[in-house]
C-alpha cells in the first residue's frame, strides 16, 4: 500500500471534558500524518463544559469535527 490511509477516529462523550482533552492531545501527538487523521467528537448533551472545550478544539484544529447528539 502506498502512503498512509485516511483514519477516522470517532469519540462519543458525555461529561468527560478532561478525558476528552487528554485523548485529543494524544491523537495530535501521534506520529501518524495529521492530514490523514479525521477526529469526530460526538457530545451527548454534556453539562460540564465538554461542549465548549470541543468547540474550542475544533476552531484551533480543523481536522476535529464536533457533532452534538440529537436530544
Amino acid at each position: 500500500m502506498k502512503g498512509h490511509p485516511l483514519v477516522s477516529i470517532v469519540i462519543p462523550t458525555h461529561k468527560r471534558k478532561e478525558k476528552l482533552i487528554r485523548l485529543i492531545k494524544s491523537i495530535l501527538r501521534s506520529d501518524y500524518p495529521r492530514e490523514k487523521i479525521e477526529t469526530i467528537v460526538i457530545d451527548d448533551a454534556s453539562t460540564d463544559g465538554t461542549d465548549r472545550k470541543s468547540t474550542r478544539l475544533n476552531s484551533s484544529h480543523t481536522d476535529i469535527t464536533r457533532m452534538p447528539s440529537s436530544a
